[in-house]
């Protein structure tokens, strides 16, 4: 998305999505979150992440699946690095890089459904959200869209890697 809004010139027009209702999470609501962020798809999960991890008392673990094109498009990178040594116990981050050098502890190439396998909480576990944003693609792959049709907008089939991998509908949550 980002790209996109670079290459635009004076003039030019975007439509825009929402805002649609939030997502209203507290620490130590969930055993585990996991979070699979394409892009600028990393915006909400930041948020998320920062809330849950600073809630006093919090015992959920947060694990971060970010997936980009190469090292120099991972956003807030150093936010969340700060996020990782500071909540070393309770916050992960793994990229995953599809075009250019592997980030230490990364994947190579676009997201798999082994990569999610490795690094999310597993379905089976107790008290486990998994949250989704990214582009289209992305989103398909992984998920399966949401549905549009209505506002506001519903979280359409549950479909793709998560699916395969026996997560249930009410486990995944899609921005």
């Amino acid at each position: 998305m980002g790209s996109h809004l670079f290459a635009m010139k004076k003039g030019d027009t975007i439509d825009v999505k929402g805002p649609w209702p939030s997502l209203a999470i507290a620490p130590s609501q969930y055993k585990a979150i996991g979070m699979l962020a394409g892009g600028t798809g990393i915006t909400p999960m930041y948020q998320i992440a920062r809330h849950v991890l600073h809630g006093a008392g919090n015992t959920t673990q947060v694990r971060l699946l970010f997936s980009n094109k190469t090292p120099q498009d991972v956003l807030l990178s150093t936010e969340l690095a700060a996020l990782e040594k500071g909540f070393a116990s309770h916050f992960t981050v793994t990229h995953a890089i599809s075009k250019g050098p592997v980030l230490t502890g990364g994947v190579s190439g676009v997201i798999t459904k082994d990569a999610i396998a490795r690094t999310m909480p597993a379905a089976a576990e107790d008290k486990v959200l998994l949250l989704v944003s990214g582009p289209p693609t992305y989103m398909k792959a992984v998920c399966g869209p949401k549905d549009y049709s209505a506002y506001p907008p519903k979280q359409g089939e549950l479909s793709g890697y998560l699916k395969d991998l026996g997560y249930a509908p009410a486990q995944v949550y899609k921005f």
